[in-house]
């Protein structure tokens, strides 16, 4: 097996030591240095059908509008304009390396936030969050009921209701995009929300 794991590398490493990106990827943005390393595996062909990056920093339970110390921005605000950059950068990569049209990437949060400021001038932990769907195979627009921030349809103590079941986003990429059966892999039938 160790061996196997080796060759593997050794593949990877000879299939996109070539790879130039199209674009200028951000500097000091973890998000858009494991992104771009994505563009690479997606132009090397290697059968890939899926890739998962992660960003952290945005448990923001106090001074989630301090200032970063590189920006004039909040700091919830620079993470998510990190997030924002590193994406555009690679949708960008990828579509000028002719793969536009094969990559969606499905933006999530393992939490969401509540609609009201803590006594820590943060944001606590939420019921609800949002769900970002981006590519060229994508039809922009809303997808999902709007939720209402009013106090009577606020939920558990002040949090925001869920509108739209997460796995529908999911399903809808796996049958729109990646031509997989989602109910065998959600366990479950989930309505498609029509955005592919």
């Amino acid at each position: 097996r160790d061996e196997l794991v080796v060759d593997l590398g050794d593949t990877l490493r000879e299939r996109t030591e070539a790879y130039v990106p199209a674009v200028d990827y951000p500097e000091d943005n973890n998000v858009a240095y494991t992104l771009r390393q994505c563009a690479q595996l997606i132009d090397a062909d290697l059968g890939v059908r899926a890739l998962a990056v992660a960003a952290d920093g945005y448990d923001t339970h106090a001074s989630q509008n301090d200032g970063a110390s590189n920006s004039s921005l909040g700091y919830h605000d620079y993470l998510l304009m990190q997030v924002s950059n590193a994406i555009g950068a690679f949708l960008a990569d990828v579509a000028a390396h002719g793969h536009g049209n094969r990559v969606v990437v499905v933006v999530a949060s393992e939490f969401g936030r509540r609609c009201f400021e803590n006594t820590d001038v943060g944001t606590d932990h939420g019921y609800a969050g949002g769900m970002f769907v981006a590519g060229e195979p994508v039809q922009g627009g809303i997808y999902g009921e709007y939720p209402s921030l009013a106090d009577n349809d606020l939920v558990l103590d002040g949090n925001i209701d869920v509108t739209t079941d997460f796995r529908s986003v999911y399903s809808t990429v796996l049958a729109g995009h990646l031509g997989a059966d989602p109910g065998d892999i959600l366990n479950g039938n989930f309505p498609s929300l029509g955005f592919l």
